[in-house]
């Protein structure tokens, strides 16, 4: 129950202050440049990073025969992928 208040409370908070922003923002004259296929890729991939590795990071550490050595192949996956 107690996380279901903060999560609204949270949200609430959110839209207010988004609220309180949008005039302001509108007045500075904020420059989008159009999007490009370069760009949809690049956040693209962006959301793929931020949301895709969490789900599998469980299983992998689960089915690992030394799962003490869990946090040593993240770090090698990551420095790999650069």
């Amino acid at each position: 129950m107690l996380a279901l208040l903060t999560t609204v409370v949270a949200c609430v908070m959110i839209i207010t202050q988004a609220g309180i922003d949008a005039p302001v923002k509108k007045e500075e004259g904020l420059y989008y440049p159009s999007p490009t296929v370069s760009s949809f890729f690049l956040a693209f991939g962006s959301i793929l990073f931020a949301f895709g590795g969490a789900s599998s990071f469980p299983t992998i550490q689960n089915d690992m025969i030394d799962k003490s050595q869990f946090e040593k192949s993240v770090n090698i996956a990551f420095v790999g992928t650069i």
